[in-house]
């Protein structure tokens, strides 16, 4: 039998033919050198990969910031795409506007080594940044560390301990905005899918035990960078379940580029005690490709998040879009890329924003002033991109009636709506809390703990701040003077002039009527509260200098001048009194209201009975049996301090209730 023999340059041809398919296939994963991707360009356009590969095409000259060069790319290729002109346009006016002066910093070797530093969180108030890191010295592979802002400088980051921290992986999705959660993800015993979301709490002894968030949240599929937004009402998160946008692609899979598979974003909302089943955020928002790490402001409206679907750079980009409608998670205006100044040519994600939306924290291993891999940097934000409306930070601490730090729900609510604005919760060890809440309204702060009878204040930021309605309005009865002068002198005996100086009953001085506003704009609030229990209030041995039972203010209960009916934002107040009495039915009270001495002892005797019988009237309309309820006005009679300024006046309206004897 005779073989015949394959001539040599046959071979050759067909080998050189082989590399050349091998590099004008459909996989651009191993390309790196730009011959290859613009035959791979030539070749395949316009299918998606041959975009991605236009992208990469343009990597380094968007890496070194040689704008002409990058654009060209883009046009040059521009025609062989045709029906992708929108998106090779918006590109080329991405890279076309002028840069921005930002500002990168690394955060310093506090934080920063030769290793991995990523997925910084950072509290509301600014002064402790949570982020993971493989270091050496690690309990595992990834750790979760703290670091305090200290002396203008983040100190040296502490490992969390081995209650959070294990020999596998533990990387921080973030923080509540209470700073009493740290959310993370992770494929911890009794997962669902291929990685899910868990977190921890702070608890009287420290962190928890690890916790998963429920079904829904978490499912059989990826599910990971849980996000709580800063009402404590829903949490946001990454997906590649059923019913995402286009076809559904595994995480981990090799697609558009990246193994990012297609990825949307979710939101589950709480009601009562339980998580709602999870609504997509819609095609607005949501590609066909890969979406990633929400971030919704404490404005409740502006979302940062990233997508390597959306006209971007490189992989994934970060952008911003706005929620058009309060009630609805569907309806966003058009996605904004955050521009050249942020966004390079790899993966941009895990933004977090600082409340006044000035700055924002990140990590990238492609800064020239990197310590090692990833590092962890600070960015002034564009001001065109930066949050819609301005927020406040509120913070301060819960005490017992003996001074003890202790936990406690605090719930922000919006007294002309009645709509809760915020949930959050004190650090059970310290009760310490922070939060933040959107600017423009008239909010309550009612503060609750089994046990405890409820305190309230009252936070007024409809006047941007100013802490006084648009009328400059005197409201007596309340706790709460407003003079014609615009000065505000609180039933806590908080005074508030004109000149924004605020001492408190305690001696504190706060600026801004309580509100600190820095130089970024943003507004920082101090309300401090001191709850005392049933059994205190119950405690023979523990009387006032009236020789009654200790009593206790019942704040945001607000009459009109000379008025005795109660205004409808006082029911939120008292709703809370009647949950109070329904879980203590063991006690009747006394509702006793007092005046200042201005006018007659008679008027204000009067006037006083009548406030007190208002608010009795109430509570039997919502069901309090007659039984338990007793109304008094002591008038003049019984003056916390003496009637000598406007100050001790306001101090001196009030109602209170008492537990009877």
């Amino acid at each position: 039998m005779q073989h015949s023999r394959f001539p040599a340059f046959l071979l050759i041809i067909f080998a050189a033919s082989l590399l050349s398919a091998c590099s004008l296939s459909k996989d651009i994963f191993k390309m790196e050198d730009s011959d290859d991707y613009q035959a791979y360009i030539e070749k395949w356009a316009p299918i998606e990969d041959a975009f991605v590969a236009v992208q990469r095409l343009a990597r380094p000259y968007i890496d070194a910031k040689d704008w002409p060069a990058a654009i060209a790319v883009f046009e040059a290729n521009k025609p062989r795409f045709p029906g992708m002109e929108k998106r090779f346009d918006e590109i080329i006016a991405i890279l076309n506007k002028p840069s921005y002066d930002v500002e990168i910093t690394n955060l310093g070797p506090g934080i920063n080594t030769p290793a991995d530093e990523i997925k910084p969180s950072v509290t509301v108030d600014g002064k402790r940044l949570y982020f993971a890191s493989d270091r050496e010295g690690g309990r595992g592979k990834l750790d979760i560390y703290v670091s305090q802002f200290e002396n203008g400088s983040w100190q040296e980051a502490v490992n969390l301990g081995d209650r959070i921290n294990t020999e596998d992986h533990e990387t921080i999705n973030g923080l509540s905005f209470d700073g009493t959660k740290i959310l993370i993800y992770g494929g911890f015993e009794g997962h669902l899918g291929s990685g899910d979301n868990y977190y921890f709490e702070k608890t009287e002894q420290g962190w928890s035990a690890i916790k998963a968030f429920p079904r829904g949240v978490n499912g059989k599929y990826y599910d990971s960078d849980a996000f709580m937004t800063a009402d404590g009402f829903a949490v946001l998160f990454t997906s590649d379940r059923q019913g995402v946008t286009g076809d559904r692609v595994s995480k981990n899979t090799r697609f558009h580029g990246s193994l990012a598979g297609n990825t949307d974003l979710f939101v589950s909302v709480k009601r009562g005690a339980y998580w709602q089943p999870p609504i997509n955020l819609g095609p607005v928002i949501n590609t066909q490709y890969a979406e990633r790490s929400a971030f919704l402001h404490p404005d409740g409206k502006t979302l940062y998040f990233s997508s390597d679907g959306h006209p971007g750079l490189g992989k994934l980009d970060v952008f911003k879009s706005v929620r058009l409608d309060p009630n609805s998670w569907t309806e966003w205006s058009e996605p904004i890329n955050l521009g050249k100044d942020v966004n390079g040519s790899d993966d941009d994600w895990g933004y977090r924003i600082t409340p006044d939306g000035e700055f924002a924290f990140f990590s990238t291993s492609n800064m020239p002033s990197g310590r090692g891999e990833n590092d962890l940097y600070m960015i002034t934000l564009p001001k065109a991109v930066r949050p819609e409306d301005p927020v406040a930070t509120i913070a301060g601490k819960i005490e017992d009636e003996d001074g003890r730090g202790i936990g406690a729900t605090l719930v922000v609510q919006d007294l002309d709506t009645g709509k809760p604005i915020a949930m959050l919760e004190s650090d059970p060890e310290t009760g310490e809390y922070m939060g933040t809440v959107p600017e423009g309204r008239n909010y309550g702060v009612f503060v609750e703990k089994p046990g405890f009878v409820p305190e309230a204040q009252r936070l007024d930021l409809s006047d941007s701040g100013n802490n006084r309605d648009g009328d400059g309005n005197n409201r007596d009865g309340d706790g709460n003077n407003r003079d014609g002068d615009g000065n505000n002198r609180d039933g806590d005996g908080n005074n508030r002039d004109g000149d924004g100086n605020n001492r408190d009953g305690d001696g504190n001085n706060r600026d801004g009527d309580g509100n600190n506003r820095d130089g970024n704009g943003s507004n920082n609030m101090n309300y401090n509260f001191r709850l005392q229990s049933v059994k205190s209030m119950m405690d023979p041995n523990r009387r006032d200098k009236w020789g009654d039972l200790l009593a206790q203010r019942v704040n945001n209960v607000f009459f009109d001048f000379n008025k005795w009916d109660l205004k409808p934002e006082s029911f939120f107040e008292l709703e809370r009194l009647v949950r109070f009495l329904e879980t203590n039915p063991q006690i009747g009270i006394v509702i006793a209201a007092h005046t200042d001495n201005v006018d007659t002892e008679e008027y204000n005797l009067e006037l006083s009975n009548k406030r007190a019988q208002s608010v009795v009237n109430y509570l039997l309309k919502q069901g309090v049996p007659e039984s338990r309820l007793q109304a008094i006005g002591y008038g003049e009679a019984r003056p916390q301090l003496p009637n000598t300024s406007e100050e001790n006046r306001a101090r001196n309206r009030r109602v209170e209730f008492r537990i009877a004897e």
